[in-house]
């Protein structure tokens, strides 16, 4: 079995606001190529060009295609917050029906989805679909308070 090898590449550039305030912004990009022997990465940021970055850049983030796509068919990364749904029927029901998790790969090669302190194997889901990304809906993975 073989699946398509591609990343995508999250890249941060400073810029001054209209209070002249310093803010980070990430832009998303396609992964051109890798320059191993030169530590090198080139990222197609559409309208922005293209640009070459060192691989231990701290204003570029790599992720890896899960080979999935999610009920829209929309390519499933490294990094994407999904809903999902669970089939397995297992006693712990932490997992069990919709949730929702950051796609992560795990320290064996398997991809899972991360629930905080919990993981669970991609295999598992029937259903998911992308509602976001780590590097611009945070928000989605905060605990709500009851009041």
């Amino acid at each position: 079995m073989s699946r398509e090898i591609k990343f995508r590449a999250w890249v941060r550039f400073k810029s001054v606001n209209d209070d002249l305030e310093i803010q980070k912004k990430w832009y998303k990009g396609i992964v051109t190529s890798i320059h191993l022997d030169r530590s090198i990465v080139e990222v197609d940021l559409g309208f922005h060009g293209l640009f070459p970055l060192t691989l231990d850049s701290e204003n570029l983030v790599l992720e890896q295609y899960t080979g999935m796509k999610d009920v829209h068919g929309v390519e499933i990364y490294d990094g994407d917050i999904v809903e999902f749904e669970e089939n397995s029927k297992r006693i712990d029901e932490n997992f069990l029906g919709w949730g929702i998790g950051i796609i992560r790969q795990a320290s064996n090669g398997a991809w899972c989805i991360s629930d905080g302190p919990k993981a669970l194997n991609v295999l598992r889901m029937t259903e998911s679909k992308i509602v976001g990304n780590i590097h611009e809906n945070t928000n989605l993975l905060e605990v709500g308070t009851d009041e």
